[in-house]
């Protein structure tokens, strides 16, 4: 199974990612959804309070801090 790689970054508040290739879901560590969008290339979330999320990118998922 091949991984795809990613970057992601957080600044002001907002989790970027970078090689999406057809989806992203963001949630709250809780696991509610805050964010579902088709994309390809670059994501921007809205502005996010501090603490713990997850990221499903492509169908991979990882958790992402926000400060």
């Amino acid at each position: 199974v091949l991984f795809r790689s990613y970057t992601i970054t957080t600044s002001n508040h907002i989790i970027n990612i970078d090689g999406v290739q057809r989806n992203v879901e963001l949630f709250d560590i809780a696991g509610r959804s805050i964010q579902s969008t088709m994309v390809t290339g670059k994501f921007s979330s809205k502005p996010l309070s501090a603490g713990l999320y997850i990221l499903r990118v492509d169908g991979y998922s990882a958790k992402v801090s926000v400060k």
